[in-house]
């Protein structure tokens, strides 16, 4: 129960780290190139989805993913 637990601390630590990290570097690149809108990812990305915060919620759940895999697999 205490792995369970610790490991489970490390997955939620992991998404929000990961979601911190995708969106700072996002934001720091949408306003390096001047984007008129917030861009989550490269733009061919953002075009599969029907509306912007769908590109979002996407991108939002891709750096979760991320984070918590970085900090599992240790």
């Amino acid at each position: 129960m205490k792995n369970f637990k610790r490991r489970l601390l490390q997955l939620t630590f992991g998404a929000f780290s990961g979601i911190g990290i995708g969106f700072l570097t996002a934001l720091t690149f949408s306003t390096v190139f001047k984007a008129a809108n917030f861009l989550p990812s490269a733009p061919q990305f953002v075009s599969h989805f029907a509306t912007h915060l769908q590109a979002i919620w996407a991108s939002t759940f891709i750096w979760a993913t991320i984070g918590s895999y970085s900090l599992v697999r240790r």
